[in-house]
């Protein structure tokens, strides 16, 4: 993209590229912002390098030298070099204040980090080379990436999250109404901080209201802190019945962020909220179908259960900074998946075995797929945390947390698993 300043106008314009009069003034509008009300940014990272931000800052503290050569080699093509801005995240920040030498290869257009992308001549070549303009180049830089590293994960999570009831909780406290006003002000500035140090771009934060971008890695994270400051906002004013649903939707970068966005809203306002009783957690992995799996459960379950157990199960591998899913394998997945897809029914009953020829079936599963010198009580141990996540809860009318026992929800099963590959097929 062509950023030009002649006699004081920014020409922000893609070759050949035309718009209509009110895309045209949203292009520019950012460019004379900060004179006329505030700076608001011209631009956000592209979902390819938001996904690989995490993998980016770790392949520069590994192979510094090895980055800048592919940038160096990178940068041929059109429009690769200087796409992003690495400043705006501090895991870049951190690496490249010792390898600063790195610097193009974490600027380069994220699609430039994606074999597929690479592969596509669409995004790199013009309409008159045929596909053929770049190819020999393109099919060198997939050769340099793989020795580089394992490849990132293709997905990136948008954050959507909304305070409950505040209509409600301002007509019930209308004497304390600048305490709330005053709340959401404590909690609005904290959220811009809060979304930064986990690597992400807010898009939005006003009262209640947030919307934002982060990696894969750090969405889960960073809404736990975010429901956190929302309480202890709240907390100072002695309106401590005031909580936050939210929603986060992990995507494939070549889906449409627009999609995405429905998704986020549809999530958080029917799942979240209706659905789980609010001061909740949904989730949902989007892949280039569609949806392929919604979890959702109160903040408590989410942080007393759920990033527990995935946090017990994940460990940093030497091979470019994957993660790999240590205690399950594949076929553990999904054999149990065969064998309990009776029991997810809404019309199945598990009451007369849920203690034990289930728990005993997952626990020979697990066995069978770790391996014969497994130590059984520890098998046991696992499954029962296990187990605990595959049931539905719920916040009911008093705020009380719901657990149906008799049915099984087996996406949180599928969940942990896409998050410790981060989406990448071991």
């Amino acid at each position: 993209m062509r950023q030009q300043r002649q006699a004081g106008v920014f020409y922000d314009l893609e070759e050949n590229e035309r718009l209509c009069s009110i895309a045209l003034i949203k292009r520019l509008f950012p460019h004379i912002a900060a004179d006329v009300i505030y700076k608001v940014p011209a631009s956000y990272p592209s979902t390819p390098y938001l996904a690989a931000i995490n993998w980016t800052a770790k392949v520069v503290k590994a192979k510094p030298e090895e980055a800048r050569e592919y940038a160096n080699l990178a940068s041929r093509l059109p429009g690769a070099r200087g796409r992003e801005n690495p400043e705006l995240f501090p895991a870049l920040q951190k690496e490249l204040a010792d390898n600063p030498h790195a610097q193009d290869f974490a600027s380069l257009d994220g699609n430039c980090f994606f074999k597929a992308a690479l592969e596509n001549p669409n995004l790199w070549d013009k309409p008159t080379d045929s596909g053929s303009g770049t190819k020999e180049l393109r099919k060198k830089l997939v050769e340099k990436l793989v020795e580089i590293a394992a490849p990132p994960s293709p997905f990136y999570a948008m954050l959507l999250m909304d305070g409950d009831r505040l209509g409600a909780l301002l007509q019930k406290h209308q004497t304390e109404a600048t305490l709330i006003s005053n709340s959401l002000k404590m909690f609005s500035l904290k959220v811009p901080s809060l979304i930064k140090d986990g690597n992400g771009v807010t898009v939005f934060a006003g009262g209640d209201d947030v919307l934002a971008l982060l990696p894969l890695e750090n969405a889960l994270a960073t809404a736990i802190k975010l429901r956190s400051a929302y309480s202890e906002a709240f907390a100072d004013s002695e309106i401590p019945q005031a909580t936050i649903s939210g929603a986060i939707v992990y995507a494939h970068f070549n889906t449409p962020l627009t999609e995405v966005y429905h998704e986020a809203q549809r999530l958080l306002s029917d799942v979240a909220k209706e659905k789980t009783g609010r001061d909740s957690l949904a989730v949902t992995v989007w892949k280039g179908a569609g949806q392929v799996l919604t979890w959702a459960a109160p903040w408590e379950v989410v942080t007393g259960k759920f990033q527990p157990f995935l946090q017990n199960f994940q460990k940093e591998m030497p091979n470019g900074g994957k993660k790999e899913f240590t205690e399950f394998s594949n076929s553990f997945f999904y054999n149990i998946q065969n064998r309990l897809a009776l029991f997810a029914d809404e019309d199945a009953d598990l009451s007369a075995f849920y203690d034990t020829n289930l728990k005993a079936l997952l626990t020979a599963e697990y066995v069978k797929s770790r391996g014969p010198n497994t130590n059984r009580e520890k098998a046991k141990e696992t499954i029962e945390q296990l187990f605990e996540l595959c049931h539905r809860y719920w916040r009911n009318q008093n705020g009380i947390i719901c657990q149906d026992k008799n049915r099984l929800q087996l996406d949180s099963l599928f969940l942990i698993k896409f998050l410790s590959e981060k989406g990448v097929e071991q």
